[in-house]
Parts: structure tokens; sequence; C-alpha cells
């Protein structure tokens, strides 16, 4: 009698969270960006016009090829930027740690902004 015994393993693979994309409107052109990079952006954005002032940000995104490339925008009060919700396999995880990078940088760049609106004296 011949016994054959297989021998394998199974690897638990932590399931990934969906990823949120949106189409970042600037000017005429539409950026692909993650949904966190995209709030943060808007954020910033209104925090800019509200201490009237400008400045300027390298965002994450991909280019044609998928490949993670930084894109450079101005930010100012006169300019519009608005979010739009993008199919969901638009964007991959390229460029995460770009993100994160950015979303930490941008949201350093919103605390330093001078407080502004009523109380803003009493504020920090």
């Amino acid at each position: 009698m011949i016994f054959t015994v297989a021998v394998f393993s199974i690897r638990f693979v932590p399931r990934r969270e969906r990823l949120i994309v949106q189409y970042l409107h600037y000017g005429h052109t539409r950026i692909l960006v993650t949904d966190r990079v995209g709030k943060v952006v808007l954020a910033y954005s209104a925090s800019l016009a509200q201490a009237a002032v400008a400045d300027t940000i390298a965002v994450p995104t991909v280019d044609d090829a998928g490949l993670p490339v930084t894109v450079q925008l101005m930010l100012a009060p006169a300019i519009p930027v608005l979010l739009e919700p993008a199919p969901e396999d638009a964007l991959e995880d390229a460029g995460d740690l770009a993100a994160q990078d950015f979303l930490t940088d941008a949201r350093w760049r919103i605390s330093a902004l001078p407080p502004t609106g009523p109380g803003a004296r009493h504020r920090r």
C-alpha cells in the first residue's frame, strides 16, 4: 500500500482596505489623488483663503502610465479647487509613502497658519 501525504501551508494575507480616489480639479486640469490627499488639499486651500495668503504644494498623484509622480500646485484665495469621485480602480497604491509625507507636511502647514475669524486673537 502506498500513501501519499500532501503537505502545504496556508498563509493569511491581511485584506487591504479599499482605496478611495478622487479627481482634484484645479483650473482646467483633473488630477487623480487618494481621498485623504484630496481632502487635505481642500482643507489647506480653505485655510489659505481664510488667511488671505498663497502657497505652493507638491501633490502626490500618478502619471498616464500609473507611475507615482508629484504635481506642483499654487493654492491661493482666488483659485477654486474641487473634488469629484473617481472610479475605484483608477489608482493603485503607487506612491503611498509619498502620500503619507504629503499629508504630514500639509497638516503641519495648516497648523502654522495664523488663526482667522471671530475671536482669532484668543485662539492658539
